[in-house]
């Protein structure tokens, strides 16, 4: 093997570091494999042929189960399909515009391992929130059946358009991020309001009609 440098922007401190706080394109699906590249060499995942360390996260669930499109965290529009086709076995790659720091960024969503696509899903369709993605499989992965979700910020000055698949993961074009940093999180629960009976000892008078009054004591 060798060593390789590459750049990665790792969770920011003010995302929640918990997976459960987010919302994810398979619901309810346990995270079995996090994003780990800010960590130290010795604490990275080995996979096959010594590959080093997960640039995504992988969501378990069964085999069939619909993927569905998010829409990011200060996400600019629908989503765009950018590929569909053989890359982490069956794939779909969307290009999403993020806002931040009142900057439009492209971000790229990778979708891996599916068992296959939406009939509908196809180079340039637009994807809206909810829109079927595909179908969680084992593609190139018979070990597992899982989603693979990675995410990637496009380079300034890059049209990710004109990338073929094999060069969207290069560090000329992309940087690798943790999909924490622009998955949505999780609607938080507020507690419902009920009609609470106010006590007081305090003597209250009610007028019946226009002449007599009722006191309560």
């Amino acid at each position: 093997g060798q060593w390789v440098d590459y750049e990665q922007i790792p969770r920011r401190p003010e995302r929640p570091e918990e997976y459960a706080a987010y919302r994810y394109p398979v619901a309810d699906a346990p995270v079995v494999s996090g994003y780990d590249l800010d960590k130290p060499d010795d604490e990275q995942r080995r996979g096959r042929m010594n590959a080093v360390g997960h640039g995504g996260v992988d969501l378990m669930a069964a085999m069939g189960t619909p993927i569905t499109m998010l829409r990011l965290e200060h996400q600019l529009g629908d989503a765009e399909v950018l590929y569909v086709g053989p890359l982490y076995g069956e794939t779909v790659v969307t290009r999403h515009s993020v806002r931040e720091g009142g900057v439009p960024r492209d971000y790229v969503l990778i979708f891996g391992h599916l068992d296959h696509v939406a009939d509908d899903v196809r180079r340039g369709r637009r994807l809206r929130e909810g829109a079927t993605v595909g179908f969680v499989g084992n593609s190139s992965s018979p070990e597992l059946v899982h989603l693979h979700l990675e995410a990637r910020r496009v380079r300034d000055g890059v049209d990710s358009w004109r990338l073929p698949a094999y060069l969207i993961g290069l560090r000329e074009n992309t940087v690798v991020t943790d999909p924490r940093n622009v998955l949505p999180l999780r609607t938080p629960r507020l507690p419902s309001r009920r009609c609470v009976p106010r006590l007081t000892t305090e003597p209250r008078t009610y007028w019946v009609g226009e002449t007599f009054a009722l006191r309560l004591e």
